[in-house]
């Protein structure tokens, strides 16, 4: 999951260099940071933890159409979007990470490495509840 914010950090950074639309900004600024805050967050557990969580096996296996590199190549960032295709990529980005630790926690046979990624599953989904706030919030403006 670090490794997919980090390419949605990536995609959003390259539509904000380009954007001239005030409010497709401040949304591109928003979700740039809410993906940032997410890596940094899941990376500093990654090195906190106590468990060697890496060594287990996870039985779930991603066709390469969902892997998360395969997901984010798949969009295109325009020089110039309108608000709703910034809100589509916002809300289909975050809902691709709670979707996908959805269906991991369903098909992890190890019950801690389960409960890590149930964890990882609470914070993406903290982090939608609040994008969606965001969202609505700057379609008011």
């Amino acid at each position: 999951m670090v490794d997919f914010h980090y390419r949605a950090v990536r995609l959003v950074e390259d539509g904000m260099d380009r954007e001239q639309d005030e409010r497709v900004a401040m949304l591109l600024d928003y979700v740039f940071e809410y993906h940032r805050e997410l890596q940094e967050a899941l990376g500093n557990y990654e090195m906190d933890s106590d468990e060697d969580w890496f060594a287990m096996t996870v039985s779930f296996t991603l066709d390469d159409e969902l892997a998360p590199e395969h997901f984010v190549e798949e969009f295109v960032m325009d020089a110039f979007m309108d608000f709703d295709s910034a809100e589509k990529l916002a809300r289909e980005l975050g809902d691709y990470a709670v979707d996908l630790l959805t269906d991991v926690v369903a098909e992890t046979q190890n019950p801690s490495l389960a409960q890590v990624f149930a964890s990882f599953l609470d914070l993406e989904r903290i982090e939608q509840r609040k994008l969606t706030r965001a969202l609505n919030a700057m379609r008011d403006m």
